[in-house]
C-alpha cells in the first residue's frame, strides 16, 4: 500500500513537470512568431529618372504590426555605382538619413528631386530590444534622361535566309535605362507617290521609304536594362523578301 502511494506521488510530480515543460515550449513558440525575420534581405534594384520624386517602403512583416510603435526604424544611405553592389556591401560607411531615439523614421522614405549623385544603396532596419534587424535594401540608380537614349545592341546588319513556308524570325535587342518602344519597318522597293511625304505609316530614311509594320511586342530580358523585340513571319514566301529595320524610342530620345 505504501509503495503504491509512492508511485502515485511520483506520477503526480512527473505530470507537473511535463505541464511546466509544455508551458515553456508554448512560450518559446509564441516569442518566435513575434520576432522579426533575421534572414538577409535581397537587394532590390530600381532605376528612376533624376529629379522625379521617388518613394521606397520598409516592409515590416504583417505579424509585427501590433508592436510597430515600439520599433526604432532607421533609413541609411551608402554611395554605390550600378553593378558594384557586392563590393559596396562589404566596404564603405552608411549615412543615417533620419531616425533618433524616440523619433523613428517613417516606413516610407520620400526622396524629393533626387539627382544622379543620390544613386546608391538604401536600407531600413529596426532596433528591437538588443537586436538590429535589416528589413530591406534597395539599389537605386537615378539617371539624367537627356543623356540616355536607347541603343541597338549587336546592330541590325544581319542577313537571314529562310526556305519558303518556314518561319522567319528577326530580333532587335535594345539597351535602355527606361522601358523603350520598338517599331518595325519594311523598305518599299517601289513606293507609291502618296508615301513621298512622311505620315504615321511611312518614314524616309537614307533616300528610302519604309512602311510601318503593326506587330511585335517588347519583352524585358533577365539582363538589366536589356529589351528584346521579335519580328516573326509565319509561312514566309518570296513576297516577304526584302529589308527590315527596327526603331527604338524611349521618353528620352
Amino acid at each position: 500500500m505504501l509503495r503504491g502511494d509512492g508511485d502515485s506521488d511520483c506520477v503526480r510530480v512527473a505530470a507537473l513537470v511535463v505541464l511546466n515543460l509544455c508551458g515553456i515550449v508554448i512560450a518559446q513558440f509564441d516569442n518566435y512568431y513575434n520576432w522579426p525575420d533575421t534572414s538577409a534581405p535581397v537587394v532590390k534594384t530600381e532605376t528612376h529618372v533624376a529629379g522625379k520624386e521617388t518613394r521606397i517602403r520598409c516592409q515590416i512583416k504583417e505579424r509585427f504590426r501590433h508592436i510597430q510603435n515600439g520599433l526604432n526604424l532607421t533609413w541609411e544611405h551608402k554611395a554605390c555605382r550600378a553593378g558594384h553592389v557586392g563590393t559596396c556591401m562589404d566596404g564603405g560607411e552608411w549615412r543615417s538619413l533620419c531616425g533618433a531615439p524616440r523619433q523613428p523614421c517613417p516606413p516610407i522614405l520620400t526622396l524629393v528631386e533626387p539627382q544622379a549623385m543620390d544613386s546608391g544603396l538604401y536600407r531600413c532596419h529596426i532596433s528591437l530590444d538588443t537586436s538590429v534587424i535589416t528589413l530591406n535594401i534597395y539599389m537605386l540608380q537615378f539617371i539624367e534622361k537627356r543623356r540616355e537614349p536607347p541603343v541597338i545592341v549587336g546592330g541590325m546588319n544581319n542577313n537571314l535566309t529562310v526556305v519558303a513556308q518556314m518561319v522567319a524570325v528577326l530580333q532587335c535587342k535594345v539597351h535602355s535605362l527606361v522601358p523603350p518602344t520598338v517599331r518595325w519597318f519594311r523598305r518599299l522597293e517601289f513606293p507609291p507617290p502618296s508615301t513621298r511625304s512622311p505620315t504615321h505609316n511611312f518614314i524616309q530614311y537614307l533616300n528610302n521609304t519604309y512602311k510601318l509594320l503593326n506587330c511585335c511586342p517588347v519583352a524585358a530580358l533577365s539582363q538589366r536594362d536589356l529589351y528584346l523585340s521579335k519580328l516573326v513571319i509565319t509561312a514566309s514566301s518570296l513576297y516577304d523578301s526584302g529589308f527590315y529595320i527596327c526603331l527604338a524610342i524611349n521618353n528620352v530620345n
